[in-house]
């Protein structure tokens, strides 16, 4: 049972039953109950009410209960009989609490507990706990309370740069909580040795959470610079450093050859030169350079010899060699 009556024309004086309104005066309409009539609310003897409200409370006798009180830590369930001079109220209690009387019974137009207070009418079922206690560099992720249930978790979260130590949550068991020995301490990160780098930035033996570490490559190797990071899980990235290979013989070129003598292994950034036969003119080059691995250089021999002479370079077919001539 609500106690509230639908007004559907509030702004028009309303008829209030058992009762008589004023106004309206800056929009708002104030109303009050007859003699032996109150408002269901028990919240005063008068009420106010704007113009474009659709409710308004109802007035009753003063020999019956109106609105069920607010109890901490539970809830009064209102009746559903609607004579409400002999009736109850029941009373539900919030998990980990036990109720002291089961029903509010209405006498003489007033909701009754025997004399028990309403803040003492759900109890807790144990000991509650204070506040749980402070661990250095933390926070509890949870909303802070004044008193915690028996059974209630608290979680702890150290601060960014500190590592929790052992377990991350206690227990209030009936009025204490759970002795852990729960400690945050600080990330750090011991001097990382990288065999193909040497240290560039500050040289230290330990570093904290998120400092850096800047690493160039040494030589004969690739990579250039590269920075590690210290984290929670130790240190965060990879070395970029790869050695650099040598290269095989040079590939041929076509109606050309290399300038000296051919080897079989050269070195990083190792350089040939070329030539072009006669009657072929060189595009590009006239270097080839090995790089990692890799020859690079584009070079081509263009032909220029005249119209119908043979090339300079012949193979013997059958015992047959055909010769260029000189014209």
């Amino acid at each position: 049972m609500s106690g509230i009556k639908s007004c559907t024309d509030a702004c028009p004086k309303p008829e209030v039953p058992n009762g008589f309104a004023v106004g309206p005066y800056n929009n708002t309409i104030y109303y009050s109950c007859n003699e032996g009539f109150k408002l269901f609310s028990n919240n005063g003897w008068w009420a106010e009410a704007k113009c474009n409200d659709s409710r308004l409370q109802l007035c009753i006798e003063n020999t019956k209960c109106g609105e069920t009180p607010v109890i901490p830590n539970g809830k009064v369930v209102p009746p559903q009989r609607q004579d409400l001079r002999q009736i109850q109220a029941r009373i539900t209690c919030n998990t980990g609490y036990r109720t002291q009387v089961d029903n509010l019974p209405c006498r003489e137009g007033e909701w009754t507990s025997n004399g028990i207070l309403l803040e003492d009418i759900c109890k807790p079922t144990a000991k509650l706990c204070n506040p749980p206690p402070k661990v250095e560099y933390a926070v509890v992720r949870t909303s802070y309370q004044k008193e915690y249930l028996s059974d209630s978790p608290v979680t702890y979260q150290c601060h960014d740069g500190y590592d929790i130590e052992g377990e991350d949550t206690i227990l209030c068991n009936d009025g204490k909580w759970e002795e852990k020995n729960i400690t945050c301490t600080e990330i750090t990160c011991d001097r990382k040795n990288v065999p193909k780098a040497e240290v560039i930035s500050e040289y230290k033996q330990t570093y904290r959470y998120n400092e850096q570490v800047r690493y160039r490559c040494r030589d004969g190797y690739q990579g250039g610079e590269f920075t590690l990071t210290c984290g929670g899980d130790g240190w965060i990235g990879s070395p970029t450093c790869r050695e650099i290979v040598g290269c095989g013989s040079p590939p041929p070129l076509t109606d050309g050859d290399i300038k000296g003598t051919v080897k079989t292994d050269y070195s990083h950034q190792e350089s040939v030169e070329f030539m072009c036969q006669n009657y072929y003119t060189m595009e590009g080059g006239p270097y080839r350079t090995c790089i990692n691995g890799e020859w690079i250089g584009q070079i081509k021999c263009l032909s220029h010899r005249p119209t119908g002479s043979l090339p300079m370079r012949q193979q013997c077919i059958d015992g047959v060699m055909d010769l260029p001539t000189c014209q």
